[in-house]
């Protein structure tokens, strides 16, 4: 699984957004005395703006490495005057550990700040021995205890000016890097931006903060009397919206990805797969559903734990695109499992959905009206903006292609494929790429093949098992499939495309019989069996052919004399 971590390397930046960190870095380093400064880096969740900021850090410290990057993370403090005193807290330990004799008198002075704002009983119980170890390590900061230091230090101004004359002494530029401060209740929102402008406002300190606009802008907001916007200019300096994502950039993002993940796998994605997915990435819908790295990373990631119970059983970029739907509208996903019969497009049947009449299903698909009723359902669907990409997925994954009556089995739009989708492993009806190698290797052959035909889906599973035998370990004693397969023909009620299925699918195994004997005895157990196959003209030539019976439209005379089964010796 990809863990959706931030870059830290320039190496490593797949969006161009180095470039725009090394522009931005040197407008950070302040000199002393030089007025604060807030940037404000703005872009959505999930358009990698933390590793914006590990690059834009990267980008000081080899400008400049008597910079002092100091890391704060607002949304670790569960209360609004925790807030305020974790900001101190937290620089002060960072201070102490850069090192305490150089940063002891700055980090003393940002604990002073703490106690000129603190309240009882707000700091965190873990927060607050992360101060008393800090005060403990600072030999100054431990006589704070006195009667007339503990005046001084509920003197905001004093305390502030304390800091100002650290940082002053320090000689060394001050970037605070404040992330994820859209994570924050719209309080604490508010009152971070205010702490930062009305106490923080240190000379040679900038600030680079980082969040998504619509909450923060929001969180500013007041009673409709305040433009939280408008608001939102008064605190950030230097406002950096991040360049729009190039679709390219992304699409080719998310095709690294997929070979990426392919490398992971104990079985490597086959060239139809590989195929499949990269086209996949291609289509212009998916970029209406995903936005950001982020929703790559989430939708593979779902996609990987799927993997391995899917795959050989359900096409792989319909397994995607269900993931992608799933992610950006459950409703949608919600909407496909409560009415299956609106998106289910082959002319067969099924059991699960209540399918038992084949003209029922070809009425059903030919009817005008199933567009309309169709619409009714996505009317059910959420915000519209939500629900147009969704519907489109859907769409795409359902009803594409100008044949509406036929599918692959393993398509979303296939019986099986929806099954396998829904239920995943979890269902018995859904066909399997093991019990398919049991089937082929004559382990509980007949049982199999009895439970298919119970189960109404046995002319589907042999399309289904005539793709899996290219991969199959072995087929053993294929005269007893014939025979089981052929026996089958007359018990079923739909005898005649039954037959049709049967005769294709022997004819295509025959290529994977590579012992003679074996295929001598499969080709002896077709030809002479008394049941009407009701094969085309075209598989019985194909057959006759390898039987050396016809070529080139014509029919030949057995060269070698027929053995006791009527076959000629030594064809096949």
């Amino acid at each position: 699984m990809d863990a959706d971590a931030p870059i830290e390397d320039p190496s490593e930046d797949n969006f161009g957004y180095n470039v725009f960190a090394q522009q931005l870095a040197p407008n950070l380093i302040l000199q002393t005395k030089q007025n604060s400064l807030i940037a404000g880096v703005e872009a959505a969740w999930g358009s990698g703006k933390t590793s914006f900021l590990n690059l834009t850090k990267t980008a000081i410290a080899k400008l400049d490495q008597n910079v002092l990057i100091l890391p704060y993370c607002p949304w670790l403090y569960s209360t609004v005057d925790a807030l305020l005193l974790g900001f101190c807290v937290q620089l002060a330990a960072e201070l102490e550990h850069r090192n305490s004799k150089l940063f002891g008198r700055l980090s003393s002075a940002m604990l002073g700040l703490s106690k000129a704002l603190h309240t009882p009983n707000v700091l965190p119980e873990e927060y607050g021995a992360v101060a008393a170890a800090a005060s403990l390590a600072l030999g100054a900061g431990a006589q704070l205890a006195s009667a007339r230091q503990n005046l001084e230090d509920i003197n905001l101004t004093n305390a502030r000016k304390k800091v100002q004359d650290a940082i002053d002494e320090a000689k060394r530029p001050v970037v605070i890097v404040i992330d994820d401060v859209d994570r924050l209740p719209p309080d604490e929102i508010r009152l971070l931006f205010q702490f930062l402008k009305a106490v923080a406002d240190f000379k040679g300190v900038s600030y680079l903060l980082a969040y998504d606009p619509r909450p923060v802008e929001s969180a500013l907001s007041f009673n409709k009397t305040l433009d939280g916007k408008e608001y939102l200019k008064k605190f950030i300096q230097l406002p950096i919206r991040l360049p729009r994502l190039s679709r390219l950039l992304l699409q080719r993002f998310f095709r690294n990805s997929i070979q990426k993940l392919d490398k992971t796998l104990d079985s490597r994605f086959t060239e139809s797969e590989s195929t499949a997915l990269n086209e996949l990435t291609g289509l212009p819908i998916i970029y209406e559903s995903i936005d950001t790295p982020r929703d790559i990373v989430r939708a593979l990631n779902l996609f990987r734990l799927r993997l391995s119970d899917c795959r050989g059983e359900l096409a792989l970029n319909d397994l995607l695109l269900f993931v992608i739907l799933d992610l950006i509208c459950p409703e949608a996903i919600e909407l496909v499992r409560n009415n299956p019969q609106a998106f289910l497009t082959l002319a067969g049947r099924h059991e699960e959905f209540g399918f038992t009449d084949s003209d029922a299903i070809v009425e059903s698909v030919l009817d005008n009206d199933i567009n309309s009723r169709r619409d009714k359902l996505y009317e059910s669907l959420p915000d519209e903006n939500q629900c147009k990409p969704a519907i489109k997925l859907i769409k795409y994954l359902f009803l594409r292609g100008p044949d509406r009556l036929l599918s692959d089995v393993r398509e979303a739009r296939n019986p099986q494929g929806l099954i396998k989708l829904l239920y995943g492993g979890s269902s018995p009806l859904g066909f399997s790429v093991n019990e398919a190698f049991h089937f082929l290797a004559n382990r509980n052959r007949k049982r199999i093949l009895t439970e298919k035909a119970i189960a109404g889906v046995l002319q589907l599973w042999l399309v289904f098992l005539s793709s899996v035998s290219d991969s199959a370990p072995t087929i053993a004693d294929p005269s007893n499939l014939v025979k089981l397969l052929i026996k089958r023909t007359s018990t079923d009620p739909s005898t005649e495309s039954l037959n049709h299925i049967v005769a294709e699918y022997l004819y295509d195994l025959l290529p994977h019989l590579t012992n003679k004997t074996a295929r001598l005895r499969f080709f002896n157990c077709i030809i002479t069996q008394k049941q009407n196959l009701y094969v085309s003209q075209h598989v019985l030539t194909k057959l006759a052919a390898l039987g050396n019976l016809w070529a080139n439209g014509r029919a030949l005379t057995p060269k070698k004399p027929f053995n006791e089964g009527g076959v000629a010796s030594g064809t096949c």
